[in-house]
C-alpha cells in the first residue's frame, strides 16, 4: 500500500506505521492582509420630512396626458436620506404608496423679493436670495450655453426660471443672477413675488411624478412621507389642476380699429413645442384649434366668442353700443381635455387705429 509522497503505510496491530522522505523545504509565498474598512453610519436623527407637492406645465419632451403631480420631498437634517410617499384620494381615509422619494430635492424660500423682469431675453440685472433647507444642500452655477440646453430649472412661488450663476453669501444662503424668467408658459407670474416664495430646483430625475386619472382632474389628494422620523407628521393637500395638460397663453396679442371691427390677432404657443425643432411653427397640441375670447368695454357685459382662428373681430356697432370706450381682450386657448389654458390680455383704448 502507497500514499502520494510517503514511503508506506502498515497497520500492524492497530498502530499505523509510515514511511517518510526527506524534502526540500518550500517558503510559502507572504499573502498581504486586507484589514477592511469602516463602515460609517451617520447616527443623527433623519428628521421629518418637507414635501413639495408641484402641479407644474410640462418639463421637458416627455408630455403627459393625465394631470400629473410632482412630488418634491427633503429633510431639514443633514441626516435626512429618503421617504416613501403615499397619496390619499379619499380624503385620508385610506393610503397607498406610490413610491419612494430618494435624495433629497434643493429646495428652501426666498431671502428676497424677486423683481418682475423682461421674459424675452437674459435678464441681466435681477437676481434673488435663497435660504436652502439644510446644510448639506448646495447650488452649482451653469454656463448660458448649458442653462439654455434647460439647466438650472426652479420654481420660485408660481413662476418657472433658470439662472446661470449661482453666489454663496451665508450659511445655506445663495444669490442667483443672470435669469431667464417666466420659463415653461409662467410669464403671468412675473410680477406675483414676495419674500418668502417656495424655492424649488426642477430636477425631474430627483421629485416623483404622479398621474391621476384624467377624470380626476380638479380632484383633491392627499399626500403624506412615511420615512424614519415621519410619525405622526400631517398631510398635504393638493388639487390636480392640470397645468400639465392647459394650453399657453397666446402671444404677440394685437388690436386693430377698422371702419367696421376692432380686430384682435395673436400669435399660438404648445407646450409640446418648446423645443420649436422646426422654427416655422409650433405643433398643436391640443385635439382641435380653439379660443375663447373675450371683449370687455367698461360696466358693460362682456361679448364673448369662440373662433377655430388666431384672430377675432368685434364689430364696431357693438362698441358703440357699449359706449365705446377703452376696450380689453383676453385670449385663452382651449383644451378638450382640460379646458381654458393661460390667458394673454391687451387693451385698446378708443382714440387708436
Amino acid at each position: 500500500m502507497s500514499c502520494g509522497g510517503f514511503g508506506g503505510v502498515r497497520f500492524e496491530n492497530f498502530i499505523v506505521h509510515l514511511e517518510v522522505e526527506r524534502t526540500e523545504m518550500v517558503t510559502p509565498a507572504v499573502v498581504t492582509g486586507d484589514g477592511g474598512r469602516a463602515l460609517a453610519f451617520d447616527d443623527r436623527p433623519a428628521g421629518v420630512t418637507v414635501l413639495q407637492v408641484l402641479d407644474l406645465p410640462p418639463l421637458g419632451n416627455d408630455i403627459s396626458a393625465l394631470p400629473r403631480l410632482w412630488i418634491a420631498a427633503a429633510g431639514v437634517s443633514p441626516a435626512w436620506r429618503r421617504a416613501a410617499i403615499a397619496i390619499s384620494g379619499d380624503d385620508g381615509a385610506s393610503y397607498a404608496v406610490i413610491g419612494v422619494a430618494d435624495g433629497a430635492t434643493v429646495q428652501g424660500a426666498t431671502a428676497s423679493a424677486l423683481r418682475a423682469g423682461d421674459t424675452s431675453g437674459w435678464d441681466r440685472h435681477g437676481h434673488v436670495d435663497v435660504e436652502l433647507l439644510s446644510d448639506a444642500m448646495w447650488i452649482e452655477g451653469r454656463t448660458p450655453a448649458a442653462v439654455l440646453a434647460g439647466g438650472n430649472l426652479a420654481l420660485v412661488g408660481d413662476e418657472i426660471i433658470q439662472f446661470s450663476k449661482a453666489l454663496a453669501i451665508g450659511p445655506r444662503r445663495f444669490r442667483l443672477s443672470g435669469l431667464l424668467r417666466g420659463r415653461r408658459g409662467t410669464e403671468g407670474e412675473v410680477g406675483n413675488h414676495a419674500i418668502g416664495d417656495r424655492f424649488v430646483m426642477l430636477d425631474p430625475g430627483g421629485m416623483l411624478p404622479f398621474d391621476p386619472p384624467a377624470e380626476a382632474l380638479g380632484r383633491m389628494f392627499r399626500v403624506r412621507a412615511a420615512g424614519v422620523g415621519d410619525a405622526g407628521s400631517a398631510s398635504l393637500a393638493v388639487a390636480a389642476g392640470g397645468q400639465a395638460l392647459r394650453p399657453l397663453s397666446p402671444v404677440h396679442l394685437k388690436l386693430t380699429r377698422s371702419d367696421v371691427a376692432i380686430t384682435a390677432k395673436w400669435v399660438r404657443r404648445s407646450r409640446t413645442g418648446f423645443g420649436w425643432s422646426d422654427f416655422v411653427d409650433a405643433p398643436l397640441g391640443e385635439a382641435t384649434e380653439s379660443y375663447q375670447v373675450v371683449f370687455s368695454t367698461g360696466e358693460h357685459a362682456p361679448r364673448r366668442f369662440v373662433v377655430a382662428e388666431p384672430q377675432c373681430s368685434l364689430p364696431l356697432a357693438d362698441w358703440l353700443a357699449d359706449g365705446g370706450g377703452e376696450v380689453s381682450v383676453t385670449v385663452t386657448q382651449l383644451s378638450a381635455m382640460a379646458g381654458p389654458g393661460r390667458a394673454a390680455t391687451r387693451h385698446f383704448e378708443s382714440g387708436a387705429r
